[in-house]
């Protein structure tokens, strides 16, 4: 977890949030209000489709007679508004301070998200993006244990395969070569 957290504020312009990005070498932040209650989230993505830069989302014509018209407004206010409150996610997915990797790991690939929030009664005090754990990967030490046998490795693993819901370990057979 990171901490203290880059954050910035609902009234924040578009352009000065850019520039953190860009400064900061983040790709998004948690918003905050002056009591440090975590309101919503900014993502580059959340950036992508902007007037000032000619990049509104195009749209065939057929779109167009489909598309609801509140979808519409929508991408019209995120492509033209100027501050943060306008194009930030409001309902942002946040973890427990105690929340193991595995269920932090879970809610980004099953929210399809780079970074959680960690949130205590309602105060923002960390966050873990897909890059954190990626580095804790990277520095993790290896764990290997090559004082035991080919049997025991066999032994171990067809035992750990078992324990696995997937692993139909009646049509296994663990060899060493």
């Amino acid at each position: 977890m990171i901490s203290p957290v880059i954050t910035v504020k609902p009234s924040a312009s578009i352009k000065d949030v850019a520039k953190v990005f860009l400064k900061r070498r983040i790709s998004g932040a948690p918003v905050v209000d002056d009591k440090g209650m975590l309101v919503g989230i900014i993502s580059e993505g959340d950036l992508l489709f902007r007037s000032e830069i000619g990049t509104e989302k195009p749209h065939p014509y057929w779109f167009l007679q489909l598309a609801q018209e509140e979808h519409l407004a929508a991408e019209y206010v995120k492509a033209h508004a100027r501050t943060v409150a306008d194009v930030m996610t409001r309902k942002v997915v946040t973890a427990v301070p105690d929340a193991t990797l595995n269920e932090i790991a879970a809610l980004l690939e099953n929210n399809s998200i780079k970074r959680i929030p960690i949130v205590k009664d309602g105060q923002l005090i960390g966050i873990v993006s897909r890059a954190n754990l990626i580095q804790g990967l990277a520095s993790a030490p290896r764990d290997l244990d090559i004082s035991i046998s080919d049997t025991e490795v066999r032994s171990k693993l067809l035992q750990y395969l078992n324990e696995q819901r997937w692993a139909h370990t009646s049509c296994l057979n663990v060899i060493s070569t």
